[in-house]
């Protein structure tokens, strides 16, 4: 959640600036404004690069039961590649149409992956594949997730075998 909302951050500082303070037609007339434009750029590279480039693929991966999981990954990566072909395809008519204001269209997106993940997210942390089946089949609640245990109240810790209360 902290990753989603670094970068709706990034976004909504980039498309503002970018749309009310640069100089399009000049750039190099607002020097201040293109520094924070490639600022914001680096800071978004940095929260999705550590939080959702990697991490989405191991949610993903650990959202459906071991029956399913080998289609469902084939689906996620095969719509991925999709969407970024799409993205990348339409972005130059969007943004001849909206200009920078398109990235509030990306913060609306990183806005709606806060509350997806809030509201329909696992707390997935130390717990087996296994685990984390049981916690959807029990629709566990997302937000109360990390306290959840099994019906003996212990689950197993590690590869010791010794048990948490």
């Amino acid at each position: 959640m902290a990753g989603a909302f670094a970068m709706m951050v990034c976004f909504l500082v980039y498309s503002f600036v970018g749309h009310f303070a640069l100089d399009r037609a000049n750039p190099a007339n607002s020097p201040a404004a293109g520094a924070v434009l490639i600022t914001f750029s680096c800071l978004f590279i940095a929260a999705f690069a550590s939080t959702w480039g990697p991490l989405v693929w191991t949610v993903v991966a650990e959202l459906y039961p071991a029956k399913y999981r080998a289609p469902a990954m084939a689906v996620a990566t095969a719509s991925n590649w999709f969407w970024n072909f799409m993205l990348s395809f339409f972005t130059r008519f969007v943004t001849d149409a909206i200009d920078y204001l398109y990235g509030l269209v990306f913060a609306g997106c990183c806005a709606a992956l806060v509350l997806i993940v809030f509201f329909w997210v696992v707390e997935s942390k130390d717990r087996s594949l296994e685990e984390i089946d049981t916690m959807y089949l029990r629709r566990v609640n997302p937000r109360t997730s990390a306290r959840w245990s099994d019906e003996k109240g212990e689950r197993e810790s590690g590869s010791q075998g010794e048990k948490v209360v």
